[in-house]
């Protein structure tokens, strides 16, 4: 989801990727990054389910949260708004 609205976001001129690390952030630079961060996001979330599972469950629903926020506020920079 972030990939795709930094993309669309990119590619309609109005939006940039703020992480200088990143590219242009759709490039696969930017790309094997993100899913490093996904597959480090993974791997900490089963070693901690195991003796914080409530921990782990808010640690994923405030990761998502803030995912879907960036991609909400990428779409909303492409369209313009």
């Amino acid at each position: 989801m972030d990939m795709h609205s930094t993309a669309v976001a990119v590619s309609s001129g109005r939006g940039r990727e703020g992480n200088p690390v990143m590219g242009d952030g759709t490039s696969a630079q930017a790309i094997l990054l993100k899913s490093g961060a996904v597959a480090l996001t993974i791997l900490a979330t089963n070693h901690l389910d195991k003796r914080h599972p409530r921990m782990t469950r808010v640690m994923l629903y405030s990761l998502t949260a803030v995912i879907a926020g960036v991609s909400y506020r990428n779409y909303r920079i492409s369209r313009g708004v």
